[in-house]
């Protein structure tokens, strides 16, 4: 879900602006970014800082992947499987 809403939906809006130049993709990347970050603001300071460098990951991932949404939803699937995996076996502490 997340991904569709912020790279599939928000991002190609953002980019719109530029007329989806190689430029506005990049520029609508780091916003959707920040937007992304700040959505995950229930995970104090630090999960805004971390989502939203992992923003930047998956919008990276989406761009590389010649903007296939498939790229950052698995790449979305990957993280939070590692996360979910960190926190059962308490490697983080």
């Amino acid at each position: 879900g997340e991904e569709i809403a912020y790279r599939g939906y928000l991002l190609t809006r953002a980019a719109d602006i530029g007329r989806r130049s190689a430029a506005a993709y990049w520029i609508a990347i780091v916003l959707v970014s920040i937007l992304f970050g700040y959505g995950h603001y229930y995970k104090g300071a630090s999960g805004v800082i971390d989502s939203g460098f992992a923003g930047l990951i998956l919008g990276t991932a989406y761009m590389l992947a010649g903007r296939n949404l498939w790229a950052s939803i698995l790449a979305h699937g990957f993280i939070d499987t590692f996360g979910i995996i960190d926190a059962f076996f308490g490697w983080s502490n």
